[in-house]
């Protein structure tokens, strides 16, 4: 069976106390930054476990309180776009 990386990352970014992390996209681009939320795949159909993230660069950040606030500056990156994730 094949390994749900988004899978991973979720339970490794959320039992984590290192929040910002370091993500390597299939382009080579690298961001720095917070995952604020996720959207589920439909399992049934075969997507992954999460399908996108909503990520909020380190600079815009702040505090964790902060990122929820609006005014920020939210990507959407899709699960298919990430490479790698570490934390910094």
């Amino acid at each position: 069976m094949k390994t749900d990386l988004s899978r991973e990352i979720f339970e490794q970014y959320y039992h984590s106390n290192g929040k910002i992390l370091k993500i390597t996209l299939k382009n080579k681009a690298v961001l720095y930054g917070l995952f604020t939320g996720f959207y589920h795949g439909d399992q049934e159909a075969g997507e992954p476990f999460i399908i996108r993230w909503s990520f909020v660069p380190e600079e815009e950040a702040g505090s964790m309180a902060d990122v929820r606030t609006a005014g920020r500056q939210t990507r959407i990156v899709p699960q298919d776009e990430i490479e790698s994730v570490t934390f910094k």
